[in-house]
């Protein structure tokens, strides 16, 4: 599935329609070509998820967000490497 940045993304957005920037459109379109009634995820970059289909294919791409979810935050990974020193 497809992901794709949208800011206007809101916890109340289910069963609404969200719309995707001139460029991200162009990208979708010619690209991927994706078509109306495909499946794309949407994530806002504050912790928001959310499935949506698409809905127009215009200058600027309608979503119908089906589900949004509150994403779990991401722990960093950490590993931690140690030289033993040499000495007596």
């Amino acid at each position: 599935m497809h992901r794709f940045y949208c800011p206007s993304l809101s916890i109340n957005a289910a069963l609404s329609a969200v719309y995707l920037d001139p460029s991200q459109t162009r990208h979708a379109r010619t690209v991927l070509r994706l078509t109306i009634g495909d499946e794309v995820a949407l994530f806002n970059g504050n912790g928001l998820t959310a499935n949506a289909t698409i809905q127009s294919d215009q200058k600027q791409m309608a979503l119908c967000v089906i589900q949004v979810q509150q994403a779990a935050p991401l722990r960093p990974a950490i590993d931690l490497a140690v030289c033993i020193p040499k000495g007596p």
